[in-house]
């Protein structure tokens, strides 16, 4: 079977669970908000974002804990036993399977050569300008990210991100496409507390040629008492990074910046900071030029901090 031919046979199959799953949720007339309470109620938890995926064929359960979940799913939209079972393709819990046990940074590039993305030579990254903003509740927060890229070769048309979160038991984030770009497929090896989103270009780019893509990440609630960051890992130096904050809650008591070069020298922190501290207030924000290969976060504490912006 010709290689095109294959990638249109394996769509198919991948999308039939989504549509087994639109069909009875719209037959039952249950919102995914009700469909999430029962599966809490019921003791198989699976999050929104993670239905909402599923729902629009966008990823597959690959979660060991899926199958109980999708069992209960069946029950609570009134299907024969194994109806949405049977409709994911044979290799649905297995075809990410090998990549469970590289190390994380192998993980990432195996999770992005298996979108067929290359990570080193598709893209460049001009500039990076990430949003937070902080619920009132101190827990849940929305982040908007704006990007832009540039070719590294003709016809490039997809690009991928992987997100990660602190472990296993916080839950995926849902991901929305903004401007200059449209949602793919998503990857959750949420067991291993990363996922992978394909973004999909209006067109394809010619060499060298920039494009200004947006998305936004809305994460679910977190312990407030451990505050929260934003983070990025660059491979090169781009021109900037800017990381803003913003809190509808609480003032946290203390924000700040810091990064781990992927080589330290001696002269990186003079010319740039490894650590500084951000004034406190409902607004935090750290602009970058130049910033070097590595970590960068700028991350925020409440601890001691009282309801309604007071400290205690």
């Amino acid at each position: 079977m010709p290689d095109k031919e294959a990638r249109a046979f394996a769509a198919e199959q991948d999308n039939r669970f989504s549509t087994a799953l639109s069909t009875a949720l719209a037959r039952q007339g249950l919102t995914l908000e009700q469909v999430v309470r029962r599966l809490e109620e019921a003791g198989k938890p699976v999050s929104q974002a993670t239905l909402s995926y599923w729902q629009r064929g966008r990823a597959l359960p690959t979660r060991e804990s899926s199958l109980a979940a999708i069992a209960e799913l069946e029950r609570i939209l009134r299907l024969p036993i194994g109806h949405l079972t049977s409709s994911l393709p044979s290799d649905a819990f297995s075809r990410w399977q090998p990549l469970h046990h590289l190390a994380l940074s192998d993980r990432v590039t195996a999770l992005l050569e298996a979108l067929q993305v290359d990570p080193y030579g598709d893209v460049a990254t001009d500039y990076v300008h990430a949003r937070v903003t902080v619920l009132e509740d101190d827990r849940a927060r929305v982040e908007t990210t704006r990007e832009v890229v540039r070719a590294l070769h003709d016809g490039l048309n997809r690009t991928a991100v992987v997100l990660g979160t602190n472990g296993p038991e916080d839950e995926l984030p849902l991901v929305e496409a903004g401007t200059g770009c449209e949602l793919g497929r998503v990857v959750d090896l949420g067991e291993r507390g990363l996922m992978a989103v394909e973004l999909l270009l209006p067109h394809p780019l010619t060499a060298g040629q920039p494009h200004m893509r947006s998305f936004t990440t809305k994460w679910h609630g977190t312990d407030p008492d451990s505050g929260g960051d934003v983070q990025r890992v660059l491979k090169t130096s781009i021109p900037f990074l800017v990381f803003e904050a913003h809190f509808l809650g609480s003032v946290p008591s203390v924000a700040a910046y810091e990064t781990t070069p992927y080589d330290y020298e001696p002269d990186i922190a003079k010319r740039h900071p490894l650590r500084q501290t951000v004034p406190r207030g409902r607004h935090a924000q750290v602009c970058l030029a130049d910033p070097p290969p590595g970590w960068h976060c700028l991350s925020w504490d409440f601890e001691g901090v009282e309801e309604n912006g007071g400290q205690s």
